[in-house]
């Protein structure tokens, strides 16, 4: 218990799902394990395994258009709309060259199995060959009467060939040696976005958005089968002639190309389906949509088969032929393989979410096998459930026509499981509240009676208490008996079969305006609900009895929640403020501001005593209860946080927004404070042994070690003292310090420039400054130290306040003369002298023979001045001179000094 209220104070990072794929050009590498995707402007490495995003490579902020591979994966090539292609290293994530290949955007690239040649097509009507290694055009092939869709080599290295397709239904054949149009292939109607060789390489497959594909004979360059495939196709791909595809029957695995090869095709008809050339016919059929969100066909979208984002499309083999990876319209990718039940089976084994638009809420829940799942609501008709060890989607919740707009969990006790399950609610624009179960994905029950969107939803938190509430734009609020639900596990309703319908207890009109957030308390007594019209009401359950209106926001007011120890609840409001209510009085006790936006999102954690918050401005931030202070806040989202989710009591939170982003906090606050304490001690030793080696006069390891301590003021005070151990003390310093500064790596030149300014603004440690950057000169060269990264902006600066040191130094000795030339102007100098010696003062002392003759006067002129003035004479005889009080008193005062 203890452990458990240790206050919170930091949260990190642990799992991430984000955009990676917006739609566009994709692209699996060689070896299976990247993906390489078009995401807007830029390029995302995402490993297929994971599905994580492991490199993200910048762009120019202009749409990516096409991309491609080198044959061992090393190297991607991309272009985008502004007509620039660059060459990126696939393990370092740099871009090496970029140029300009094309008079309009790059729609196709392909590399030759040799990675020498590049391949490009263009909405310019042509396509070009480049030299990969030179870096120049080697072949450019014109005459194409529409964009150029598919480029494509010969997989023969010696067969110099290069295949194109465009929008016009044209496929021509180039000759790369001779450089000619070696055969132009008409048979298509529409646009021809697919080629693909046979494993042998004799013949050429073209797939088009007229409904057939054509083969070709490479020989005899004339067609020689057409299939009729009833889609439009957008990809195609030949299957290895010995290949065990998963599905395939194997009477239908070719061993000899001249009996026909079989190839993979996707189009408009979300389908993937195997054909054979030899009887033109498919031989295998696989939805790559079932059990996956679709949308319901209506008179318009029959015609058209289904709508353009589930079309599939970029098909491709995966490695060995052991599968096949395609993407939809809605920027989704999907991988077939081996069914894990059934291997001679080809099914659906990975669904990656390219982009989820924005992420309404979130939450938590557990499964029966105890491992954690986060439901995902986002701006579609669809609830994701995401595992939260690999952030994949797992599953979907179909069954909303319009968009979901809040989800809660609760655990619900099921009669006839023998236990509980894990039981979801959602509210949608459909105006309807479902209940789910959470482990099956099936919809349990169907609550209507809304006349507008239901956009917050709760469940009773005390077993037993069977009811769920729900508030809207209708402005409503609605409690819904949930007993019978009880009674539906094991029955064909949780396995699919029609949803019962659930009724209302009580309904009431509650608000002025829209109702956005909904909270029950601990004990289920009491309701709170949260309004557009700035204030947040209390009701009595289950009766919607009203018991307070607290009244303080001054906007609407976004989130609710109640404390599980305090009688208190916190709201947060679009005034950018969240407050703290007793429920006893109804009156505010705490007001916490920070966020620079709308509070979107609140609960409490840590036991009551700590608030997580999030907001528009993007943030999420931790608050203490008892002193109303932020603690920290976090900034790892781009855009509005509108959803918010805790478990374990505040040890994991998630967060999702308007980025897309779905993002897992764990709380790192014990383990700051361990590697904290860690950092101390080891500074601690390192002070230490800083100190000894002063003392033992180790000045490259004291150096060494202030460096790393990285304290400015104790490094200063290392070189001091170096500066001052020098044989003759010179300010420049000497052999022992320019060998510690020849010591120093290359890393930390930069940073002792810096420091050598840092001293130098100041006079007291100028000289300090001044000796190490003679030092530094000396033990580097010039040239190197000016390439160094920032070094022209340090030593400018250092040139200013060196300039102005020497200015002040120069003003000094300047004035020293002034004083010599008035008193040898007075002749004053020697008589003085004589004169000392005559009144047995003795001479001057030997320390004073090195001074100048201004100094040894000075102290002595000015006694016997005053010693004058004691005794009442009226003048002083000084080198024959009598300077009397008045003219001592009329004399400027450069010559009285």
């Amino acid at each position: 218990m203890a452990e458990s209220l240790q206050t919170r104070k930091s949260y990190k990072v642990s799992a991430r799902s984000e955009p990676f794929f917006t739609g566009g050009a994709v692209q699996l590498s060689p070896n299976g394990e990247l993906l390489a995707c078009t995401c807007s402007d830029e390029v995302k490495l995402v490993s297929l395994t994971s599905g994580a995003c492991l490199k993200s490579l910048p762009g120019d902020t202009e749409l990516i258009t096409a991309l491609t591979f080198t044959p061992n994966g090393k190297t991607l090539f991309t272009a985008s709309r502004s007509l620039a292609a660059r060459q990126w290293d696939v393990d370092t994530g740099e871009a090496g060259r970029t140029w300009k290949m094309h008079d309009a955007p790059v729609a196709a690239m392909a590399v030759d199995t040799t990675s020498t040649l590049l391949a490009t097509g263009s909405a310019d009507r042509s396509a070009r060959v480049w030299d990969i290694n030179e870096g120049h055009c080697t072949h450019s092939f014109r005459g194409h009467k529409g964009i150029v869709l598919q480029v494509l080599f010969h997989p023969e290295p010696r067969r110099l060939q290069l295949f194109t397709s465009t929008d016009d239904s044209e496929v021509k054949i180039w000759d790369l040696k001779k450089r000619v149009l070696l055969k132009q292939l008409d048979g298509h109607f529409s646009a021809v976005p697919s080629l693909a060789i046979s494993p042998c390489g004799g013949l050429l497959l073209s797939g088009g958005r007229d409904k057939v594909v054509h083969v070709w004979d490479l020989v005899t360059l004339k067609k020689t089968t057409t299939v009729p495939t009833h889609e439009s196709l957008e990809g195609l791909v030949t299957l290895p002639c010995t290949a065990a595809f998963p599905g395939l029957p194997s009477s239908k695995k070719k061993s000899q190309e001249s009996s026909g090869v079989n190839f993979v095709t996707v189009g408009s008809s979300g389908l993937i389906r195997i054909w054979s050339t030899e009887t033109a016919k498919c031989v295998l059929e696989v939805s790559a949509l079932e059990g996956l969100p679709t949308v319901e066909k209506n008179s318009d979208t029959e015609a058209a088969g289904l709508e353009a984002s589930h079309q599939l499309k970029h098909l491709q083999l995966l490695p060995g032929a052991t599968g096949v990876i395609c993407s939809t319209g809605d920027a989704r990718i999907l991988v077939f393989g081996p069914a894990p039940a059934a291997p001679q089976t080809l099914a659906l084994t990975k669904h990656l979410i390219g982009t989820s638009d924005d992420i309404i809420d979130v939450c938590f829940f557990s499964s029966r096998l105890g491992d954690s799942k986060l439901a995902v609501v986002s701006n579609s008709e669809q609830v994701r459930i995401h595992d939260t060890a690999s952030m994949a989607c797992e599953t979907f919740l179909l069954g909303h026509t319009d968009t979901v707009l809040c989800i809660a969990a609760s655990q619900f006790k099921a009669a006839m499981a023998g236990g509980e399950t894990t039981v979801l609610a959602t509210g949608s624009k459909d105006n309807s509240f479902r209940v789910w179960n959470a482990e099956h994905g099936t919809c349990l029950g169907v609550g209507e009676g809304h006349v507008a969107a239901v956009s917050a939803v709760a469940f009773a938190n005390r077993p037993g208490s069977n009811f769920a509430v729900t508030g809207g734009a209708d402005k409503l609020i609605k409690v819904w008996d949930l007993s019978k639900l009880a009674e539906l596990e094991g029955t064909p309703a949780s396995a699919g079969g029609t949803p019962v319908p659930l009724y209302t207890k009580a309904a009431v009109a509650a608000h002025d305006k829209d109702i956005n957030a909904l909270a029950v308390a601990p004990n289920d007594a009491v309701l709170c609900t949260a309004s557009q019209d700035r204030t947040v009401k209390l009701w009595k359950l289950p009766e919607l009895l009203p018991l307070a209106t607290l009244k303080g926001h001054r906007r609407g007011v976004w989130c609710a929640a109640f404390s599980p120890t305090e009688q208190v609840v916190a709201t947060g409001s679009g005034d950018s403020t969240i407050k703290l209510w007793g429920l006893a009085e109804g009156t505010c006790l705490r007001t916490f501001e920070g966020h620079t936006a709308s509070v979107l999102k609140v609960a409490f954690i840590t036991a009551g005593t700590q608030l997580v918050s999030c907001g528009a401005d993007g943030l999420l931030k931790l608050w203490s209860v008892k002193t109303s202070e932020c603690i920290n806040t976090f900034d790892e989202h781009l855009d509005k946080v509108w959803g918010l989710a805790v478990s374990g009591g505040g040890a994991r939170l998630a967060t999702g927004g308007g980025d897309g982003r779905i993002n897992l906090w764990e709380d790192c606050t014990a383990e700051e404070a361990s590697a904290a304490e860690a950092a101390t001690n080891e500074e601690l030793l390192k002070a230490q042994a800083l100190a000894n080696a002063m003392h033992a006069q180790d000045w490259p390891a004291a150096v060494k070690l202030a460096f790393e301590l990285k304290q400015i003021r104790r490094l200063q005070g290392v070189f001091q003292r170096l500066l001052e151990s020098e044989p003759g003390r010179k300010p420049s310093g000497g052999a022992t310090l320019q060998a510690v500064l020849g010591q120093l790596e290359e890393e930390q030149l930069p940073e002792c420039l810096e420091y050598i300014r840092e001293w130098n603004t100041n006079a007291r440690s100028a000289p300090v400054a001044q000796g190490v950057l003679a030092g530094l000169l000396r033990a580097h060269p010039a040239e190197k130290l000016a390439a160094l990264p920032g070094a022209q902006g340090i030593l400018a600066a250092i040139q200013g306040y060196t300039q102005r040191h020497y200015t002040r130094i120069d003003q000094m000795v300047r004035s020293t003369f002034l004083l010599d030339y008035t008193l040898t102007g007075l002749q004053v100098l020697e008589e003085l002298e004589n004169e000392l010696e005559e009144a047995d003062e003795g001479p001057l002392p030997k320390v004073l023979e090195s001074t100048t003759a201004s100094e040894k006067l000075a102290p002595r002129t000015s006694a016997r001045i005053r010693s004058a003035k004691r005794k009442g004479e009226e003048s002083v005889k000084t080198e024959g001179v009598k300077v009397t009080d008045a003219k001592l008193k009329k004399r400027p005062k450069a010559e009285t000094a």
